[in-house]
């Protein structure tokens, strides 16, 4: 059934996607990144035509790092934690558990035949990997359950909770409440048989309005508005220099470009502060100098930087 979707939705052979599936483990690049701390995080990219698919099946409208922050815009007090090897502690078996339990929400859609060619989809050697499209969604139907149970929780206590991925965010007005809610976190994560997380110990931090407050990147201001940060703001800075030099390579201009366009929906204005300080504008997905504008028909005068 699923098989038979996918092909009419992604006009693909039905062959073509059999063969996808069957070897999807072999179907992803692999690289490191460096964290903060000094270590390596390995990502496992899958390929497009694998890509194609994760997309398809998880495909929702997202949410966002500043939907996460503005939960907690205005709050006192703040305990920020996460999850140690998140993804990779997501099983396969978590995945078919859980679209077991809910089959009926997935009938038209998916049969039971079609959970293991889901599972197969989404996660590679058993377990889902960070770089896959599909991996924050599935992670949230995973952890459904556990959400709801930490949520009900919090919200009797008068806390804000949300969670972006690994990223455990809680706030609230109330001095001390949230050193109970940390207790009551890890009772619930022990506790839970699926999926088998654990609380990374070395990343839980407390803060308040006394201190910078900081979710997943964005920083909280004392003036209740939501910023991006000081160090980032330097690097962005520094690339928009370099780019209108033309000294910034075509990879790092496309990701300058992404990265204005969170600044527009996250701090706007300091967009424009910086279009007033570097006399740039955005046209068509390309930063351009003030002097350069496209013409009627769409063709830059002035020379492209």
């Amino acid at each position: 059934m699923l098989i038979v979707k996918m092909s009419d939705e992604l006009k693909l052979p039905q062959k073509y996607l059999i063969n996808t599936i069957s070897s999807s483990n072999n179907r992803y690049k692999e690289f490191h990144i460096l964290k903060r701390d000094g270590s390596q995080r390995l990502i496992q990219h899958p390929a497009r035509r694998l890509k194609i698919l994760q997309r398809w099946l998880a495909y929702r409208e997202g949410s966002s790092i500043q939907k996460n922050a503005l939960q907690h815009l205005g709050q006192k007090y703040l305990l920020k934690a996460d999850f140690r090897d998140f993804f990779s502690s997501i099983k396969a078996c978590d995945v078919e558990e859980v679209l077991i339990a809910n089959s009926l929400a997935f009938a038209g859609v998916a049969s039971t035949e079609d959970i293991a060619t889901i599972s197969k989809i989404v996660c590679r050697r058993g377990e889902l990997v960070i770089g896959a499209p599909s991996s924050p969604i599935v992670s949230n139907v995973v952890m459904f359950e556990l959400d709801r149970k930490i949520s009900s929780v919090c919200q009797s206590l008068g806390v804000n909770y949300t969670r972006y991925a690994d990223d455990l965010t809680f706030s609230c007005s109330r001095e001390n409440v949230l050193f109970n809610v940390l207790e009551f976190i890890r009772r619930s994560v022990r506790d839970a048989s699926s999926p088998r997380l654990t609380i990374n110990e070395d990343k839980v931090h407390h803060a308040s309005r006394k201190r910078r407050m900081r979710v997943t990147g964005l920083v909280l201001t004392t003036d209740s508005v939501i910023s991006v940060g000081r160090q980032n703001k330097r690097f962005l800075r520094s690339l928009i220099h370099k780019h209108l030099a033309g000294a910034l390579p075509p990879e790092r201009s496309e990701y300058l470009l992404g990265y204005l366009s969170f600044v527009k929906g996250v701090e706007p204005s300091l967009l424009a502060r910086l279009q007033s300080k570097y006399r740039f504008s955005l046209e068509n997905g390309r930063l351009l100098p003030q002097h350069l504008q496209d013409d009627s028909s769409g063709a830059v005068t002035g020379g492209a930087v």
